[in-house]
């Protein structure tokens, strides 16, 4: 456990002397790991961010951050619209990136900017929807004429 602590912090130390793409990538497995109030990791657009130390410093309390322990909290950082600020204030606790994800920096993303999501999501099916009721209408409408048509003769 030592030993793996030593790592990391070796690692962060050369995160913050590095970019963004060399930075060390996170499973998922090992992310969810990170949910308590002793370590607590959250994900906001695929960069790792430890709020251990920065959970009583939190405007909105560290109830927040707890919440989103382990998890991707891009939605939440965007739907409450953080300052430009707060979102600078995320460099010094970036410890890595998502494995395979697509990492994108707070302070690089306009305020309100919804997250992309990691995994491909379905479009919407509202079209779909729409053309499919509209053509069985127009079938329903057309066997009804048709029917009318043949048995009054």
């Amino acid at each position: 456990m030592l030993a793996k602590f030593y790592r990391l912090s070796r690692d962060i130390t050369k995160v913050k002397m590095s970019g963004i793409h060399e930075l060390p990538e996170f499973e998922w497995e090992e992310i969810r790991k990170h949910n308590n109030k002793s370590s607590l990791w959250i994900v906001i657009h695929d960069c790792v961010y430890d709020v251990t130390s920065f959970q009583e410093e939190h405007p909105g309390g560290e109830e927040v951050l707890l919440e989103q322990g382990g998890q991707d909290a891009s939605a939440s950082f965007e739907d409450i619209g953080h300052s430009p600020e707060a979102r600078a204030l995320t460099d010094q606790y970036r410890i890595g990136t998502v494995a395979g994800g697509n990492p994108k920096l707070p302070k690089d993303i306009a305020v309100g900017t919804p997250p992309e999501s990691t995994t491909s999501t379905p479009k919407s099916k509202t079209p779909k929807i729409v053309v499919a009721s509209v053509t069985i209408g127009i079938i329903i409408i057309g066997a009804f004429v048709a029917y009318r048509y043949y048995t009054r003769r």
